[in-house]
């Protein structure tokens, strides 16, 4: 055998050994990690609010750009349609299951944390209204907003958004306060 079957049988070799690797080593890691990061998103503690910043917007007139940014946090794998009223400033979200479906704990906190975060990116949004099958929760700009300790931004300090908004949503006491004091409640 000459060198160049050599070199010939050494490259083949080295790519047969290359594409092993990466089919059943590479790939499947990357594969999980999307899907943690993927799983992150849908728990307001751990989601990177960084990934919804695109969605910064002056005006709540912006059909796309709210669904876009609510396609991206919490509870976005529950059916909803949406509903804008330009005149009140509100946006109202009727997800298509029920609350006792999904989880009251978890429903109340991806609340919190998703208000937050809308009124946080849409300048001009001042009343949300999430609408479930069995009940419909209501939430105004200055109500929520007045109980953080500064005007937050998630675009101005990461870890003053973990520290104000992620991280109290890990105590249950904090999300009934916040729930019964800043929403409405309608059933």
């Amino acid at each position: 055998m000459n060198t160049r079957n050599k070199i010939i049988v050494g490259l083949l070799g080295f790519g047969i050994v290359l594409f092993a690797v990466t089919q059943f080593w590479v790939l499947p890691e990357m594969d999980k990690k999307e899907q943690q990061y993927e799983m992150a998103q849908k728990d307001p503690v751990t989601h990177d609010v960084q990934s919804v910043l695109k969605y910064k917007h002056p005006y709540m007139g912006n059909a796309g750009n709210l669904t876009q940014l609510f396609s991206e946090l919490p509870l976005n794998e529950y059916s909803r349609t949406y509903e804008l009223d330009s005149d009140l400033l509100q946006l109202t979200i009727l997800y298509k299951d029920g609350v006792v479906d999904i989880g009251q704990e978890k429903v109340e906190r991806a609340l919190i944390y998703n208000a937050t975060t809308a009124f946080a990116l849409i300048n001009n949004l001042e009343v949300i209204r999430f609408s479930f099958h069995d009940k419909t929760y209501v939430v105004k700009r200055a109500r929520l907003m007045s109980r953080y300790d500064t005007t937050i931004s998630p675009r101005i300090d990461k870890e003053d958004w973990k520290l104000q908004v992620q991280e109290p949503l890990n105590q249950k006491e904090y999300v009934e306060e916040i729930m019964n004091e800043v929403f409405k409640i309608e059933s």
